[in-house]
């Protein structure tokens, strides 16, 4: 990320040569900085900072430590290009490093305030990325927005957790938190208006993002929430044995278990592309649980360290204990539709999944905290709901699918939307993507027809994900979707309600006494009660939550 002094000569003659026009160059608070101009979908001017430091590297003694501010640095720092990508498994999202922590932000003007929208990526926190090939800004820059987007660390480098001072844990987390309080500080100097800032988030994203409601260490850095994809009520919304997921790590690399310091001072150690490459290892089955090193309850240590999360989410929303702000969430129709798939086009999975249900499904579907019996009865339960009493073959898809889908996302965002309308004073607005475009993340090998809406395809109609998906044009079928969506996000992040202004239709809230969602496809409209009652039903039967 250093910039070499002819590096620095030219940029200052590109800024001189159009800083009558559009200017590319901000003096924040840790110094200086030269971007670039990049085009909205509509060939409006985004002007881009991208891998700006917000962080100190996270690496050697900061390793599983609270993030420090950025030192100030001296000169003019080159943005015109994303930063490394946070350590983790995947190859998929480009170079990875520890030094990681860096954000994005686009604007279309400088000199005047609008509302900002920070955004947190998904990926189950142990992947993926805030960078512009993923999250660029080519359709929401449309609207009068400033846009962030932020890397965070990931998997054990970010969330591993000894439940004790050796490693409190949720160092992502408080990555997120340093970024919001870096917007601001700065975010005036990009047009940005640090007293309209909405956090939104997706998956692993939309779950940061509520849990920011919760936390004593994000209250009064933002104004709204956008929580798309999954909730964070669930009895397993949070890791529940921190210290035995720590040992297991510890063992793969004979690390002394004897004593949390002695662990934490060997993994610190541990080069971070070995520690992600134990990913699959950590996991019981077709890659699940998904999280294993995610969000924790942090101690009480009596040392003065902020804590991050203090109860469970559900007992924080029952108290009222959170940042009564106007929320946005919901989900799409089919979420893991490939799941099914997945594992009965594998002939050992499925033999697991028929022979073994009783064992796995504790473990895939987090209820192995339960008593032997207790944890027995839910799954003789989970198994006879969706698939009956016969075997589990390929005429269940749909209903593994389902399974997991409502396990991982919908019965989540459901109990999330329920517990804030029943004890939030601010409005909640409840949606259900249905439709279906010419791309998504999940297709038919066979016919490349996408099959979604799936998880993460409402994305495509906010970001360009140019790794992935073509840039729509203002022709294209999509660009409906584009406008709708981009619509929605930027009225929230303006005044707190998504509907738009002179638009006949109306968005209101869900309430407690009359739930209600909107259904997006072709057409909006209105819907009662909230999506798949039936087998939201029985999901409360299980885990009850409001």
């Amino acid at each position: 990320m250093h910039t070499n002094l002819f590096f620095i000569v030219i940029l200052n003659c590109f800024y001189f040569v159009f800083s009558s026009e559009i200017k590319t160059f901000v003096n924040i608070s840790d110094g200086a900085l030269i971007g670039s101009i990049l085009e909205t979908w509509t060939n409006k001017k985004i002007l881009s900072f991208r891998g700006i430091p917000f962080a100190e590297p996270p690496i050697g003694e900061l390793r599983f430590k609270a993030p420090v501010p950025v030192k100030p640095w001296q000169g003019i720092r080159n943005s015109t290009e994303d930063a490394n990508v946070c350590s983790q498994i995947s190859k998929a999202f480009g170079p990875r490093d520890e030094n990681c922590l860096y954000l994005n932000v686009y604007s279309k003007n400088l000199d005047y305030k609008q509302p900002v929208i920070v955004f947190f990526h998904p990926g189950a926190f142990y992947s993926m990325t805030g960078a512009s090939d993923w999250f660029g800004p080519d359709y929401l820059l449309d609207r009068d927005v400033v846009l962030v987007t932020v890397n965070y660390r990931l998997d054990a480098l970010g969330f591993l957790s000894t439940g004790d001072k050796s490693a409190v844990g949720n160092y992502g987390l408080k990555d997120q938190v340093l970024a919001l309080r870096w917007v601001q500080k700065n975010i005036n100097h990009f047009g940005g208006d640090p007293n309209q800032v909405t956090i939104a988030g997706y998956s692993a994203g939309s779950r940061s993002v509520l849990l920011h409601m919760l936390s004593p260490m994000s209250r009064g850095l933002f104004q709204r929430v956008i929580a798309m994809s999954s909730g964070a009520t669930n009895p397993w919304a949070v890791t529940k044995n921190p210290l035995e997921r720590a040992t297991k790590l510890s063992r793969l690399f004979n690390c002394t278990t004897e004593n949390t310091k002695d662990m934490v001072e060997c993994l610190r150690k541990i080069p971070a592309d070995d520690i992600t490459s134990k990913f699959r290892e950590m996991r019981v089955f077709a890659g699940r649980p998904s999280v294993i090193f995610g969000p924790v309850i942090e101690p009480d240590l009596g040392d003065g360290e902020e804590r991050f999360l203090t109860d469970h989410p559900i007992a924080l929303f029952k108290r009222k204990e959170f940042y009564h702000v106007p929320v946005v969430t919901g989900i799409t129709e089919l979420e893991f539709i490939e799941w099914g798939t997945y594992v009965l086009n594998n002939e050992t999975l499925k033999k697991r999944i028929n022979d073994e249900f009783d064992i796995i499904a504790p473990a895939i579907f987090e209820y192995d905290d339960k008593s032997v019996d207790e944890a027995k009865k839910i799954s003789n339960a989970l198994r006879k709901f969706y698939f009956g009493s016969g075997e589990i073959d390929s005429n269940f898809k749909k209903e593994l699918s389902d399974l997991f889908s409502d396990f991982s996302i919908i019965y989540s965002e459901y109990t999330t939307a329920r517990l804030l309308a029943k004890y939030s004073d601010k409005p909640v607005y409840f949606y259900k993507l249905s439709y279906r475009g010419r791309y998504g993340y999940v297709t038919d090998p066979a016919t490349n027809v996408t099959l979604g809406p799936a998880h993460h395809d409402d994305l495509i109609y906010l970001f360009y994900i140019s790794r992935k998906f073509p840039r729509f044009n203002v022709d294209d079928p999509e660009a409906f979707m584009v406008n709708i969506e981009t619509s929605f996000w930027s009225n929230f992040a303006t005044k707190g309600d998504p509907t738009p202004d002179g638009c006949l239709f109306e968005w209101p809230p869900t309430t407690d006494y009359e739930p209600k969602y909107l259904y997006i496809n072709n057409t909006l409209r209105m819907a009662d009660g909230y999506p798949f009652p039936d087998r939201m039903h029985f999901w409360e039967s299980l885990f009850p939550v409001v």
